[in-house]
């Protein structure tokens, strides 16, 4: 539905201003009645991103998931949501995310997650799985044009992205990445989000450290 896929790149909004790195990428579904939003109002993408702050104390009702987050101050404030957000959604109430390993070790993801659906209305239900799991399921059900899951998590964007985009089986979000949004990330991070193609599928999540020692 292509409501379903508006609803998910609202998802990716929300997520893309937080944090760098790991990403989700849109799965792809049969397009159905377009509904447009416009993303330049009330203000442009690049506005909504830089116009954000300050980080506040985060409140009991964005606990979820079994993850004690209330008290702590790590919450980024000011996000607005665009014109034909709410039309978008339509009658959607559940998306389906898959997670690398347990959400209790990943506060930010559920952090995103919990203010999405106070913004939307929307849950995201997680598939908890574990890391060396994540590309044999994901590819799987990519292949077999599932549609039980609605984001992938992918940790190897720069590779994972273009073989997942050249199937079909995700959804470009080219509206969140502007030519004016382009210097506010680092080119690799660009870089891992978009395919061969030149468009953009993915939104990052996390940031992901690896050192030697």
């Amino acid at each position: 539905m292509k409501k379903k896929i508006l609803i998910i790149v609202l998802l990716c909004v929300v997520v893309t201003w937080s944090f760098a790195s790991l990403t989700l990428t849109v799965a792809s579904e049969e397009p159905g009645e377009i509904i447009e939003i416009d993303w330049n109002s009330p203000s442009s993408v690049f506005e909504r991103i830089t116009g954000q702050g300050p980080v506040e104390v985060i409140p009991p009702e964005l606990e979820g998931y079994g993850v004690k987050l209330a008290g702590k101050k790590g919450m980024l404030t000011g996000y607005v949501l665009p014109e034909g957000w709410r039309e978008a959604i339509g009658g959607v109430k559940k998306l389906v995310a898959t997670n690398s390993g347990s959400l209790v070790h990943d506060p930010a993801t559920v952090l995103n997650a919990k203010i999405f659906e106070k913004m939307t209305g929307v849950h995201i239900e997680f598939i908890e799985m574990k890391d060396e799991l994540i590309w044999p399921k994901t590819l799987s059900a990519a292949m077999a044009k599932s549609t039980d899951v609605d984001l992938f998590y992918v940790d190897r964007a720069m590779i994972d992205t273009s073989i997942l985009a050249s199937g079909k089986w995700i959804h470009p979000i080219d509206e969140l990445f502007p030519p004016e949004v382009h210097k506010l990330y680092p080119d690799g991070v660009l870089m891992s989000m978009s395919a061969k193609d030149g468009h953009f599928y993915a939104a990052p999540l996390t940031l992901w450290g690896e050192y030697l020692f």
